[in-house]
């Protein structure tokens, strides 16, 4: 009977679709995939702040720390290269699965008008984590070229030769240590190439360059800024601060300074909220030396302070709830312990190669 044909037929077309899943899951880039792919099994709309940028926002602030110490819930999206046009993508497929208070966008990479900031690989490590939605496909269709869609789309077909780098970890559930947030505990003379730490000069705010030249990003921030106002949550831009003196991996430190000052201005004229952190590096007690493992990267110290003076901003300036007596975000409490294990783990190891 047609009938009996036509289940069999759904039953091997769906089989089928597990299987395909199952080797793209295995064979794809795990990269930043414990980074972004735990957010869309988070509890719908239980994520007050969203955190998006480079990766110098990523390894800056520790999402279980401001818990810890604010009661907050937030999840980091930043990735390492992200531009401003995935950061606005990012953005616009996690509000398909939270309803957040604050969304807070990092503008390190506003200079660059290269739209995947010369980093197409890290669009792979964004989609790849992502659920299939219109927005996939619609972000896919705006970020690449019409002969790259499939790649993207049915990524088995960029990673089908990965087999012979597969290891143990490709095989493993995808998991979170700490709700998208990076730690690492090198320090800046464990580096080589870092050149010695002098104090950096911060240039005064009025000691600026105008952001209309880069029309690309500025395209991009107002989607975002739209977005959010559709949304109907606060959205904040800050600069994270980094080592910005003579030439960086990004460019004369000099020059993105005054970029980053003339941001200012367009916050000012568009009724934006800024905070560059750069101006505020003494209060936080922010020592190169000590608390980056290079330029543009805190490590576990450095991001022990910038996650408390943030969370202190945060805290002064918008009504976020304190969820730590709340019954049902026990499972960020019993989260905090697991990552405080694996902090203090990480620490005695540290120690013991000090020694």
């Amino acid at each position: 009977m047609k009938w009996k044909y036509t289940i069999k037929l759904c039953i091997f077309i769906l089989l089928g679709q597990v299987l395909f899943s199952k080797i793209s899951y295995v064979l794809r880039d795990k990269t930043a995939a414990n980074r972004e792919a735990p957010f869309f099994q988070e509890q719908k709309n239980s994520i007050d702040i969203l955190l998006i940028g480079p990766s110098s926002l990523d390894v800056s602030v520790s999402p279980l720390e401001l818990y810890k110490e604010y009661g907050y819930t937030s999840y980091s999206l930043a990735n390492g290269g992200q531009s401003l046009a995935i950061n606005y993508w990012c953005l616009k497929n996690a509000l398909r699965y939270q309803n957040p208070k604050l969304v807070v966008v990092d503008i390190s990479y506003l200079h660059m008008q290269d739209i995947l900031a010369g980093q197409p690989a890290r669009l792979s490590q964004f989609v790849d984590n992502i659920p299939f939605s219109i927005d996939k496909v619609n972000c896919i269709m705006d970020l690449t070229e019409p002969d790259e869609w499939l790649d993207y789309l049915l990524n088995i077909r960029m990673y089908h030769s990965r087999w012979k780098e597969l290891t143990e970890n490709d095989f493993k559930k995808i998991t979170s240590i700490n709700k998208g947030g990076a730690v690492n505990f090198n320090k800046w003379n464990d580096n080589s190439n870092n050149p010695p730490v002098e104090k950096l000069l911060v240039l005064e705010k009025t000691d600026k360059k105008s952001v209309d030249e880069y029309k690309i990003s500025i395209e991009y921030i107002e989607k975002i800024i739209s977005l959010c106002e559709k949304q109907n949550c606060e959205l904040l831009f800050i600069k994270v601060p980094s080592y910005a003196t003579g030439e960086t991996n990004h460019g004369n430190g000099e020059e993105l300074q005054r970029l980053w000052n003339g941001f200012y201005d367009y916050a000012s004229e568009n009724n934006l909220s800024y905070i560059n952190f750069f101006h505020e590096i003494d209060e936080m007690g922010i020592d190169f030396e000590e608390d980056y493992s290079d330029w543009g990267h805190m490590n576990y110290w450095g991001n022990c302070k910038m996650t408390h003076y943030f969370g202190k901003r945060i805290s002064e300036n918008y009504n976020i709830a304190d969820r730590r007596n709340d019954p049902s975000y026990k499972n960020w409490g019993d989260a905090y312990l697991v990552y405080e294990v694996y902090i203090q783990d990480k620490l005695n190891s540290t120690m013991r190669e000090d020694e």
